[in-house]
């Protein structure tokens, strides 16, 4: 799924919290790995297009397995 009209409006939602001159320079994505095994990816910040964020699904799922089997 490429484009999904809940994404597109959640972030129209998410800007809209933002001052007018961040507004321009902050983005949020949400990138999704197609051959992934869940079909899930990750979710994005960037600040003037560098990434200063970023939550990916597969890392936080492993860690949490490993938190777990400790």
């Amino acid at each position: 799924m490429l484009y999904s009209p809940k994404r597109s409006k959640a972030k129209k939602h998410l800007l809209s919290f933002l001052c007018d001159s961040l507004c321009k320079r902050v983005d949020f994505h949400i990138i999704n790995y197609r051959k992934a095994h869940d079909g899930l990816g990750r979710a994005v910040i960037t600040v003037d297009q560098k990434e200063i964020f970023s939550m990916c699904t597969i890392k936080t799922e492993s860690q949490l397995y490993l938190r777990e089997w400790e």
